[in-house]
């Protein structure tokens, strides 16, 4: 957040002051009457967008240290607020604490529950700024501001009394491990108007009593004690405390405050809640005491913020892409450049050889179609070595058949006819193995085989020839090389309009005719090693 401002209020008056990046900037005061409003209210019109942080200093305060079971979420949320209900019922300004766990039994959450039950100090503040709808964070107790006052002065004690004699009154505040237990507010009288040691002294000695009634220490506790004024009387002090109570104790001025705060002497002696308001400044933020009707302007500028930050870093990641992609165009182009140059180089250091090169006596596009040609040779270049492992390893599962002839061609027309001996065609048996030839394809020669031969002992058994032959086409049929195959000749011709002749008393003085049949085998193309 680059800019915030910090108000604390006192019954009689109230202090404005604006940091930007953690660096005081401006100190303004308003007295609590008409003209101090009418002027705070100028104050926010200057400044209509920067959080408002209001420190609320005032003697109408409260502290409760509560356990609870030990929640988290949602769950926790509604327990305290339902805890500062029953306790703070009549108080706008309340809030809780967490201040850590039990150490016995079933180890307990702790709270601090802290309300302001007289906000007649700051009503009339805080109705100015919902007039001018600005953006309230948040309303704070000043002691639980001064305990990121304590981490800063890095005061490792476990008992620490806080005597803060810088503004109006005398206040004490006690911690226990640096957290916050209770705090109260001594008002200044006719008598006190001149900071004595005694002063300090017997207001310790009442604060001790108390902390003892309320059990937050033992009889035999040893306080440390850290005294801030605004000139050397806190040494005066510290001395009578430590010589009569015998008392730890350490006593700052305005000029050793100011520089571990990071504030100039004159300035904070001006303005002594400063140091309070410096301190939340920088981040140390308690929990927060207004209603969130309060602080619904903030949240809602919050929110326009993030979303603004989003826009911008949305809109620095696209400058950045498009800077990278420009980038990435002049190297290419100038990548292009170099290529062209390095192209015209190459094509002129071609044209100095080339014009030393022999005539050739063919023309170039002749010597293509001639590559070309022989490119086609060498793919189509095949030997029937193919058909002829096709048909072996078929007669190998069929001793029945005879082979008498093997026919191979290497063409594109897939419906040539064998020019052998058998005739074209003379019967076909339908069946798995017959599988009708496709269209050829120009570019791409197929191998075909024709297979030519005949049953084995043939006895005159046509049935057995047939079945013979239609095994041995599905062996051939089976095997992976082969694309299809066509019986084009059995060994028996079945026509219908066949004549029958003979006589079954003369069939063993009749030579019985040779079975014959022809098989077409279409090879698929070879897969090229």
């Amino acid at each position: 957040m680059i800019s915030r401002i910090v108000l604390c209020a006192f019954p009689n008056r109230l202090t404005a002051g604006l940091w930007r990046f953690g660096r005081l900037v401006t100190c303004d005061s308003f007295k609590n009457d008409e003209a101090g409003l009418n002027a705070f209210r100028q104050f926010l019109q200057r400044h209509p967008s920067t959080p408002l942080f209001l420190i609320a200093d005032a003697v109408e305060e409260d502290y409760r240290v509560e356990s609870a079971p030990h929640t988290s979420g949602l769950a926790r949320q509604s327990l305290l607020e339902r805890k500062l209900g029953q306790i703070y019922r009549n108080s706008v300004y309340r809030a809780a604490q967490f201040i850590g766990r039990a150490v016995e039994q079933r180890r307990d959450d702790l709270f601090l529950l802290v309300a302001l039950s007289n906000a007649e100090s700051i009503h009339p503040w805080v109705l100015a700024m919902e007039e001018q709808r600005a953006p309230l964070a948040g309303v704070y107790l000043l002691p639980m501001v001064s305990q990121f006052l304590v981490d800063k002065l890095k005061l490792d004690t476990p008992h620490l009394l806080l005597m803060d004699g810088l503004l109006p009154g005398l206040r004490q505040t006690y911690f226990h491990n640096g957290r916050l237990r209770v705090s109260r507010l001594a008002l200044e009288t006719v008598n006190s108007q001149v900071r004595k040691p005694q002063l300090y002294m017997a207001e310790t000695e009442k604060t001790r009593l108390y902390l003892l009634s309320q059990r937050l220490i033992a009889a035999d506790t040893k306080l440390s004690l850290l005294v801030l004024t605004a000139d050397q009387e806190g040494e005066a002090a510290c001395q009578t405390i430590v010589k009569e109570l015998e008392y730890e104790c350490l006593a700052l001025d305005a000029r050793k405050l100011g520089s571990r705060v990071g504030l100039q002497e004159q300035a904070l002696q001006q303005f002594p809640e400063l140091l309070y308001m410096q301190v939340l400044a920088k981040g140390g933020v308690p929990v927060n005491l207004a209603p969130s009707q309060q602080t619904r302007d903030y949240r809602i500028n919050r929110l326009r913020g993030w979303i603004g930050y989003a826009s911008a870093g949305i809109f620095a990641a696209g400058i950045l892409m498009a800077a990278l992609n420009l980038r990435e165009t002049f190297d290419f182009k100038e990548q292009l450049v170099q290529a062209q140059a390095q192209t015209h180089e190459y094509e002129h250091r071609y044209d100095e050889v080339a014009r030393n090169f022999p005539a050739t006596p063919i023309p170039g596009n002749e010597l293509k179609v001639v590559v070309d040609m022989s490119a086609a040779l060498e793919t189509n270049n095949q030997t029937p070595l193919r058909v002829m492992q096709v048909v072996s390893t078929a007669l190998d599962s069929a001793p029945e058949i005879q082979l008498q002839r093997l026919h191979w061609k290497l063409t594109n027309d897939l419906n040539v006819a064998d020019d052998g001996n058998f005739p074209k065609t003379n019967g076909n048996l339908n069946g798995s193995n017959n599988q009708a030839p496709r269209p050829g394809t120009p570019d791409r020669m197929r191998e075909i085989g024709f297979v030519d031969g005949e049953i084995r002992n043939f006895t005159g058994d046509y049935r057995a020839a047939l079945n013979s032959v239609t095994r041995f086409a599905d062996l051939l049929g089976k095997d992976p090389r082969i694309d299809s195959v066509v019986v084009v000749q059995q060994p028996v011709n079945v026509s219908s309009y066949s004549n029958l002749q003979g006589s079954t008393l003369d069939a063993q003085a009749q030579q019985m005719p040779a079975a014959q049949f022809k098989i077409k085998l279409v090879l698929k193309p070879a897969v090229a090693s």
